[in-house]
């Protein structure tokens, strides 16, 4: 205080300082004085009080967000949810209520059956054996009580033309789907017995084409040049003359590598797509399986024997998922199919699973230019080209190369919801060709490979929406939990993604911030219901956050999630694959034991069957076990070396009996004990 500037401090800081006190600071100011904030901490600390004094101020002035209490919020949104299924299923029987309130028309009862009209000419043909009239004709005469009793015809385009007179009272509304396969001449007829019309289709897939007219009352080879045209659809023809919208939620691909290349190749990234929790080792996603593979007269032979060999592994290691096979030409799917029914006839338990599977959903086998509208859990793709026996590859890929041959691509590669496994013969550098559908495949192949897009699409890490996300981010990184932020693949991200501390690229959770990802749903339907629905249909685990109960509590909100996150952890085996290993270990040691033991064999094949099969799959039945009493008794005695004479030596009613998995995992050990023995 000896000189004014000293004075002037000093009177500065005091004014500073009651201030501050007056204004709600007082204990800031105390830290400050007591050294307790440091120096160079003061300016982010002062930041820091101001801004948690402005929120208290507007949460007490606030009444909706000061008294915002989270488990009420979502009681609230849990009994939307409900509401809002039974408010959809109450429309749908408030439709139909309306639909079957409508009393029948009455018609012409005349004497004379051809006169008579509606309601009689129906009970007229009920009453009959043989002699019907029509379908058309009943349409005429009955037109107005069918449609009245069922208001909805499900038609194509030509049964339209076929079966319903032009004269009919026009329906109300025409809806028609896969509208890109269907031509303009075909369309008209329906659209001219309607009064509105809604058209649902995807211009990126397959467009009407006379391939199969052209080909019809001849076997012409699909690798020729052959004209094929794809035609105008009514798509295309109306695309540029209505209102268009776009429904961009992708809901198939249940793990976004079977969506990803499409949706940047074809549809511009416009496509909104989900990340999926699941990584590419626990049976989803993209598997690229590239031989040495040739191909002449149309067909891949080589291609075909490992199509044939996903297929007898895929009916083993998941068989309740349904499958379907695609070949690029119609000579490489009608071969795959031969190659099933032989394998179907040689293995009763595969014609058995087949059947099985068949109840859900029926394997298909189908080339690119028929397999548009199917889908199933995993697709098996036959590429089918590449070089011929001489070492040399026509790049010339049948319709592929055509003009549009991209959008056959676009179909074929998006048939999967779980898995697609792709089986090529191609390499990158040896497809030529500067066709879309050309560059189509090689950009294809190039991502099967590498899972990395075309370099000219460029994909940027994008920032949290806000500090909350990061504080809430910090919080679990202090329990020892790894984030990433903002998750996501094309159009849709999460705020926080948990990984899962010994599966890489897996994930236990995610959390969802009140920020602007929830916010940016126009409707509480999408925010609240929908968006969550789907996430948890994928595999997430979904928890949510709210911004003014974290400022009020985060340690109250963050524990209970935190616990969560180690229960799901402690639920499942620490470090599977470490364990897996020791396990493998394990029977390796345990197998070499009792294979080198000095017992006898029926001793060894007991002490197998106790100490490796049964851990390993403890459920089967003793009768099915592959080392039942009866099977060990035949080994013994007959010493089969391996599965030929197995087969030779075993009853069939025995081996049908033996559980399928067991004979898969075992059979091979089973053998050598009994080579070792012998």
């Amino acid at each position: 205080l000896n000189s004014s500037n000293s004075f002037k401090n000093w009177l500065s800081y005091l004014r500073s300082r009651e201030e501050l006190t007056i204004n709600g600071l007082a204990d800031f100011v105390d830290k400050i004085e007591s050294c307790i904030v440091l120096n160079e901490k003061i300016i982010e600390n002062f930041r820091a009080n101001i801004f948690n004094h402005i929120s208290l101020i507007i949460l007490s002035n606030n009444k909706i967000l000061g008294n915002f209490d989270s488990s009420e919020h979502e009681n609230l949104r849990r009994k939307f949810r409900e509401i809002d299924k039974k408010l959809m299923k109450a429309q749908r029987e408030l439709i139909a209520a309306k639909a079957s309130n409508i009393s029948l028309p009455s018609g012409e009862n005349s004497p004379v059956v051809s006169n008579k009209t509606e309601i009689h000419c129906i009970k007229h043909e009920l009453g009959k054996k043989t002699r019907f009239i029509s379908t058309r004709n009943l349409l005429s005469r009955a037109g107005e009580t069918i449609s009245t009793i069922k208001p909805c015809f499900l038609m194509s385009p030509t049964s339209v033309a076929q079966y319903l007179d032009p004269n009919i009272e026009p329906f109300d509304l025409l809806i028609m789907d896969e509208a890109s396969q269907i031509k303009v001449e075909y369309a008209i007829g329906s659209i001219a017995r309607s009064k509105q019309l809604v058209i649902v289709g995807d211009p990126k897939q397959l467009p009407p084409t006379t391939f199969f007219e052209q080909t019809l009352y001849e076997e012409p080879d699909e690798d020729d040049e052959l004209d094929i045209q794809d035609m105008e659809s009514i798509l295309d023809l109306m695309m540029s003359r209505v209102r268009l919208r776009r429904l961009r939620w992708h809901y198939r691909s249940k793990h976004h590598d079977l969506i990803k290349f499409s949706n940047h190749q074809f549809y511009d990234s416009d496509l909104l797509v989900f990340p999926s929790p699941h990584s590419s080792k626990s049976g989803y996603g993209l598997i690229y399986r590239e031989i040495e593979g040739t191909f002449n007269n149309g067909i891949n032979h080589d291609e075909i024997t490992a199509v044939i060999g996903e297929i007898k592994n895929h009916s083993i290691m998941y068989p309740n998922e349904t499958l379907g096979i695609a070949a690029m030409n119609r000579k490489q799917s009608d071969a795959i199919e031969d190659e099933l029914l032989n394998l179907e006839r040689g293995d009763s338990e595969f014609r058995e699973w087949k059947r099985k599977i068949s109840r859900k959903d029926p394997i298909f086998i189908k080339n690119l230019e028929n397999i548009q509208g199917d889908e199933r859990d995993v697709i098996i793709i036959s590429m089918t080209y590449g070089k011929d026996k001489d070492g040399n590859l026509n790049s010339f890929f049948g319709p592929i190369s055509k003009p549009g041959g991209h959008r056959r691509i676009n179909v074929l590669i998006t048939r999967s919801k779980k898995k697609m496994i792709v089986i090529s013969s191609l390499k990158t550098e040896n497809i030529k060709g500067d066709s879309d559908g050309n560059r189509a495949v090689r950009g294809f192949i190039e991502f099967c490979k590498t899972k990395k897009l075309p370099q000219n699409i460029k994909i940027t890490n994008r920032p949290p929406d806000s500090d909350f996300e990061i504080d809430v981010a910090r919080s679990l990184n202090r329990s020892g939990f790894k984030c990433e932020m903002q998750l996501g693949v094309d159009g849709f991200f999460l705020d926080i993604a948990v990984l899962h501390p010994d599966k890489e690229d897996q994930y236990i959770m995610c959390i969802e911030c009140d920020g602007a990802t929830y916010h940016s749903s126009v409707t509480a339907r999408d925010r609240d219901r929908i968006r969550q629905e789907h996430l948890e249909n994928l595999g997430w685990t979904v928890r949510r956050i709210w911004s003014t109960e974290w400022f009020n509590n985060s340690k109250r909100v963050i524990d209970p999630i935190i616990n969560e996150l180690n229960e799901i952890i402690k639920s499942e085996p620490k470090n599977q694959e470490i364990i897996e290993n020791q396990q493998q270990s394990n029977e390796l040691d345990q197998f070499k034991l009792i294979l080198e033991s000095d017992t006898p064999l029926e001793d060894k094949l007991t002490r197998f069957n106790d100490k490796i099969v049964k851990k390993e799959i403890p459920n089967t039945d003793d009768e099915e076990r592959l080392l039942n009493k009866n099977i060990i008794k035949i080994l013994v005695n007959e010493l089969p070396q391996n599965r030929e004479e197995f087969a030779e030596v075993t009853p069939e009613y025995m081996r049908k009996k033996i559980c399928r998995k067991e004979a898969h995992e075992f059979m091979n050990m089973v053998l050598e004990i009994v080579r070792y023995e012998s």
